[in-house]
């Protein structure tokens, strides 16, 4: 005698197999949602590292020029409200050139991207500066470490240049997210 499922016994599959489905795909979309923002925060971190060796490699590298009248770091303070616009400009010996590059970093504000520029510091007028983009930000902010231990935003232009002890140097970018980066100079550790 064969017997087979009634039709109440197979809408009852049915609709537990249906659940099943339903929490599964639930647990499976919140999950999913969940790579995504790891993804983006994997890659926020890794493009503050990068900014951070750049930004380290350029200070150990600072250098005194030569040349009358040429600083080996200058702050150019910009601050509206509750977001810094500050430039910084240091003299640097980079590997692998000749002589010393200027290396500017400033925010792009058209592309709200953190952006660092160079160009050999005794070359030609009309180069052109390489660009490098270290990553979203839209706020730059640098302080300078005094010899008494105190931070000031303004460094002194003096006929003597002093080196400061350290930079202190904060980015904010569009969605909020801080990076700190405290880099001391090699000069002030002599």
């Amino acid at each position: 005698m064969s017997r087979g499922f009634t039709l109440i016994e197979l809408l009852m599959a049915v609709m537990v197999m249906s659940l099943i489905a339903g929490v599964t795909y639930g647990v499976l979309a919140v999950s999913g949602e969940g790579f995504l923002r790891l993804q983006e925060v994997r890659d926020s971190q890794e493009a503050t590292g990068w900014t951070g060796r750049q930004l380290r490699r350029d200070v150990a590298m600072m250098s005194e020029s030569y040349v009358p009248g040429s600083r080996p770091l200058r702050v150019i303070n910009d601050g509206r409200g509750d977001a810094y616009f500050d430039q910084l400009r240091l003299l640097v010996r980079e590997p692998g050139r000749m002589g010393i590059t200027e290396v500017y970093y400033h925010i792009d504000e058209q592309e709200g991207v953190l952006v660092r520029e160079s160009r050999l510091l005794w070359g030609n007028t009309e180069q052109v500066p390489q660009r490098m983009k270290l990553g979203k930000a839209s706020s730059f902010e640098v302080e300078l470490m005094q010899a008494s231990g105190g931070w000031v935003r303004q460094w002194d232009d003096k006929s003597v240049f002093l080196w400061p002890k350290a930079l202190r140097i904060h980015t904010r970018d569009a969605d909020g997210r801080n990076a700190m980066w405290l880099l001391l100079t090699p000069q002030a550790l002599l």
